[in-house]
């Protein structure tokens, strides 16, 4: 008999006879002896209606935290009672373990962990309570206390069948102590045991029977060194599903029956499950039947799921209430509380995540990136059991794929079964690089295109993880970049005038097989750099870059300057491509200084120890005669300055007798001469270092200083 896949409810018979019935989803721990009642808490108690399974599902079905795949803690306290009655069943010790009997109340604590290992899931409880009121009630001293041990294993032996085992220890009483042991065994069967399933039944809205869940256990408790009335054997069977899912709510059931063989009895428990916005959780349930003296008929229960609220917070809050009654047979319930916490350290999922160090690569044996580097990386890597690496074409076929080993077959038998559930799976080898030289599984060189890589991985239970689909592009023809280049206007006055724009706009344009890398724009004043601009990976085919005027060193562009613009672009082919070079012509610029408003002109050109205009300079002046006539109401400095060639006293007449000339051309173009007066600086004030002749060059320049009338 086999179980396969999906297939997994047809289970063999001898695992059923090995197991019995067994515990439902829910129901606390066994106690030796009393077992048969503590078990049906289940109504409010799986994890008090918390959104994930927690340490303490294992004190309910051992089989429950099979599918546990990262370390988890949790710790739970409890109350029953008040001083005024705090006559209760002294053979209950509550659900994880509970407890009676500080001053008149029942306290408890306890305290689980699970861990994932090689082989399984290896589960720890441990508990106390404190019951000296109880004792008191009762007269005996064998109810002054407890201490509770469950240790437990669980392993998915497929993604839809769970097993697990516990061994309970209980030690109670002040005085005389009594030692109980209890050994129980559980299966589960999951409809959605994979990821995908699960991802699916997400999904799913409306009525209907969703997320199914069997589970089976057998328990044989009461194993005591003093007592044997407390004797109990017994199976449980049980079954969940949710009934009606939409997406701000979903409603489910939950059901199980207990069957007393030693001492006869039946038992059913059931509940009512709400999951709001899959944060808040909420259960209500009753117990039904025979043999129920020591379980009231009422259970509650409430969680909240904080991973849902707070990113990377796995913290699981959750409260139970039920109803025991103060005496056997008794018509009057007290309610016993229980509040759990629960955390997970690390994410459960293995998060799989593959990077290509190129985004473009040419596979052309010239020597120049003819293959693509990937880079591995993996979360939690011990239950990965199978690895691929996919490369897709834009259609969606697979073109090229490397994968470890094929997993072992789904199949199971009796035989699989018990060499299954204590295997260790061999720690599986990862790659951390992968390159690929372009070619598909047969060998063969792939055309130009865009592919999509995944790094897929499968875990223990069959789940796969998966990288989101990243593209690389494929180039076999090594092409240079075709770039474009535009600036506007085509006078630029980024000054303090108020007419024009004073912003530059220079657009690139990109057209490339291949995928731009980066990308430069270079302007230049005359052959030096005045300002550099860079970027890389464009995300669309044109870039549009604003310029304020301002050089790499923080000066202005010149008045009546010509700049020279030049791009360029390299793509992932190492492939580079330029653009045809653009000009842009400054204009008279007229910016704020605290003397007034000044206009600098530094490409005024006379002749070497001379103040004669050459004839190239008639442009540049008369358009500064056309800017100062639209500042009737200012006086004009005409300041005129050298470079530091030649002697001080010689340099300044030689300022003051240009300034002069200048004067004279702009009275001619109609500015009042009134206005106007000269003052030579020599090489005082130069506007830059004249150790350079570009410094020199500008330095040698004529300035307008514009000073409103009173």
């Amino acid at each position: 008999m086999y179980i396969q896949n999906r297939n997994a409810a047809s289970l063999s018979l001898a695992i059923l006879l090995l197991c019995g019935i067994s515990l439902v989803l829910a129901g606390a721990p066994m106690r030796p002896g009393s077992g048969w009642y503590s078990s049906n808490t289940d109504a409010a108690a799986l994890a008090g209606g918390s959104a994930h399974t927690t340490v303490f599902d294992s004190l309910r079905n051992p089989a429950a935290l099979a599918q546990n795949k990262v370390l988890q803690i949790g710790i739970n306290y409890s109350e029953v009672g008040t001083p005024a009655d705090c006559l209760t069943n002294p053979d209950y010790l509550g659900p994880n373990p509970g407890a009676f009997g500080f001053f008149g109340t029942s306290l408890g604590f306890g305290a689980g962990v699970s861990l994932p290992v090689g082989f399984g899931v290896l589960n720890f409880n441990i508990g106390a309570e404190n019951d000296m009121a109880l004792s008191e009630a009762y007269n005996n001293d064998s109810h002054g206390g407890g201490f509770h041990i469950k240790g437990g294993f669980a392993k998915a032996i497929t993604p839809w069948f769970h097993f697990g085992a516990g061994l309970d220890a209980i030690f109670s009483g002040s005085i005389s102590t009594e030692f109980n042991a209890a050994f129980d065994i559980g299966i589960m069967i999951v409809q959605n045991g994979l990821l995908s399933e699960r991802a699916a039944s997400h999904r799913e809205k409306g009525f209907g029977l969703f997320d199914r869940i069997f589970s089976f256990a057998f328990n044989v408790g009461g194993f005591t060194d003093k007592n044997t009335e407390y004797s109990d054997t017994h199976a449980i069977a049980g079954f969940e599903f949710l009934f009606f899912k939409s997406e701000p709510v979903k409603f489910g059931l939950n059901n199980n029956a207990v069957l007393a063989i030693d001492q006869p009895g039946l038992r059913y428990s059931g509940g009512l499950d709400m999951l709001l916005f899959d944060i808040v959780h909420l259960r209500g349930g009753v117990h039904l039947g025979t043999g129920n003296e020591d379980m009231g008929p009422l259970a509650l229960g409430a969680g909240i799921d904080f991973r849902r609220i707070f990113h990377g917070v796995n913290l699981d809050l959750s409260w139970a209430m039920i109803t025991i009654p103060v005496s056997r047979n008794s018509t009057l319930y007290e309610t016993a509380h229980f509040i759990t916490l629960n955390y997970a350290f690390g994410s459960d999922e293995p998060v799989p995540d593959i990077t290509s160090r190129l985004r473009a690569f040419s596979p052309n044996n010239d020597g120049i990136q003819d293959t693509a580097i990937f880079d591995i990386d993996i979360f939690a890597t011990e239950d990965i059991v199978k690895w691929e690496i996919v490369i897709k074409n834009a259609g969606g076929t697979v073109v090229r794929s490397v994968k470890s080993e094929d997993a072992a077959s789904d199949s199971m038998n009796v035989k699989k079964f018990f060499s299954t559930l204590f295997a260790s799976r061999a720690r599986i080898i990862i790659p951390e690089t992968w390159e690929w030289d372009g070619r598909d599984n047969a060998g063969r060189p792939i055309p130009d295109g865009t592919y999509t890589y995944q790094f897929v991985v499968w875990d223990t239970a069959d789940d796969i993880y998966s990288s989101a689909g990243k593209p690389v592009d494929i180039r076999q023809v090594n092409t240079k970049p075709v770039i474009t280049l535009a600036a506007a206007p085509k006078l630029f006055a980024p000054d303090d005038s108020g007419r024009g724009e004073k912003i530059l706009r220079i657009t690139l344009g990109f057209r490339d097989r291949a995928i731009i890398a980066n990308w430069k724009v270079v302007i230049k004043h005359g052959d030096s750099v005045f300002k550099t601009f860079t970027g890389k990976e464009p995300e669309q085919q044109s870039e549009t870059i604003l310029w304020d005027g301002i050089g790499d060193a923080g000066h202005l562009v010149e008045s009546a300057e010509t700049y020279t613009v030049d791009a360029s672009a390299v793509d992932f082919m190492n492939n580079t491509g330029d653009a045809p070079p653009v000009s842009i012509d400054v204009d008279i610029l007229v910016v704020n200084t605290d003397r007034g408003l000044k206009i600098v002109i530094s490409s005024i050109e006379f002749a070497v120890g001379s103040a004669e205009l050459s004839g190239q300079d008639s442009p540049i002046l008369n358009r500064v005669a056309e800017m100062l006539r639209r500042y009737p109401g200012y006086r004009i400095l005409v300041e005129g300055h050298t470079d530091n060639t030649g002697g001080s006293a010689y340099n300044r007449t030689l300022s003051e007798q240009r300034a002069q000339t200048v004067l004279r051309y702009l009275v001619q173009r109609r500015i009042e001469e009134q206005r106007m007066s000269v003052r030579g600086f020599g090489s005082s004030a130069p506007a830059v270092s004249n150790a350079t002749e570009e410094g020199r060059a500008r330095n040698r320049r004529v300035e307008f200083i514009l000073v409103k009338d009173e």
